[in-house]
């Protein structure tokens, strides 16, 4: 199908009645052929006509960024964007989280942010409000359908509860491309994803969105993150061009770990870790997850040229007290 007949169809069935087979019958349409990347295009922009974009007053030269994945990944291990987002924005990147429940894994970065005293779209959903968190500390994290839910329907998440409820569940648009919009205009993204079949795909989406230089990754050894238990798919995409990339533990200068040296076993032993490193008294294969993902962050934003340097940045951040300094800023900004 063209972009413009995506978009359509998808504006229609979001805003319309909910009639759940009509929308199962044009998602498997799309997912069974494809999808292509002009399909992806035109469910991103059917999401960007119904979503409130976010317009912070920030310096032209900031560099700004998501970290964010589709979800889906085999390993349940602790919530590795949330903590690197936190990273980031102590290391002075402005960082724009897409954040939600937990679906497949014991936490979601919203669960996260929540236990730590950062609410997800605090004050009732503010637009203004998070564009001043994002002036103020250079963080803010949201979920986006929720800045105007009558604007942007109801429907998908309908939809989507009704699916798994029924059993009839299968690699939707949604699982692909939902995050891979973000209402703030960023120039850096690192996007993980539980296969590297779309890699292509969310490269050319991204770049149609304007942002510069990203990852798409894909850990093989089951995570939608930078792995430290084994290699990872990376597709590198600047304006000029794509570049693929597969990266080891070695590469970031960390221990190989064994899989079960990240896993959890539930949510509050994921919570009990995420703190630990949030305070920097964590030094295991979890805290060295997080380093790497932060060194890609740090590496693609142009803050190091080099990946082992960028372990060495991000674990000063951690075991000097900035990041915590910095989740403190944001919770007092949020109080006033």
């Amino acid at each position: 199908m063209k972009r413009e007949e995506v978009r359509k169809t998808f504006n229609d069935l979001m805003l319309g009645d909910y009639d759940f087979d009509e929308i199962y019958k044009f998602a498997k349409q799309l997912m069974d052929n494809g999808p292509t990347t002009e399909e992806v295009k035109g469910f991103i922009d059917s999401t960007a006509d119904r979503a409130v974009e976010l317009n912070p007053k920030l310096p032209k030269d900031k560099k700004i960024i998501d970290i964010s994945s589709s979800g889906g990944d085999d390993i349940k291990t602790i919530n590795v964007g949330s903590i690197v987002s936190l990273v980031l924005a102590a290391g002075g990147i402005v960082v724009g989280k897409n954040a939600a429940r937990a679906v497949t894994g014991y936490s979601g970065s919203s669960d996260v942010f929540d236990r730590i005293g950062i609410p997800v779209n605090y004050a009732d959903e503010n637009v203004e409000k998070t564009e001043r968190l994002l002036e103020k500390t250079g963080f803010a994290s949201y979920y986006y359908p929720t800045f105007d839910l009558e604007k942007y329907g109801a429907n998908s998440g309908r939809f989507l509860r009704e699916l798994r409820d029924k059993g009839m569940s299968f690699v939707t648009p949604w699982h692909v491309a939902a995050w891979l919009y973000n209402p703030l205009k960023l120039n850096y993204r690192i996007y993980g994803m539980f296969t590297d079949k779309y890699f292509e795909t969310a490269a050319e989406v991204l770049k149609d969105q304007g942002v510069e230089r990203g990852w798409i990754i894909y850990g093989v050894n089951g995570l939608d993150e930078v792995s430290n238990v084994g290699g990872t798919k990376v597709l590198e995409f600047t304006k000029s061009g794509n570049k693929a990339l597969i990266l080891y533990p070695e590469d970031f200068g960390v221990r190989r770990a064994a899989v079960d040296e990240i896993k959890v076993s539930s949510a509050e032993e994921s919570f009990k870790i995420a703190d630990n490193i949030i305070n920097g008294k964590e030094d295991s294969a979890y805290s060295d997850l997080i380093l790497i993902n932060s060194s890609a962050g740090l590496y693609l934003t142009g803050l190091t040229n080099n990946l082992k340097d960028g372990v060495r940045i991000a674990d000063e951040l951690l075991k000097s007290g900035k990041v915590k300094a910095k989740v403190e800023e944001i919770k007092s900004e949020i109080r006033r």
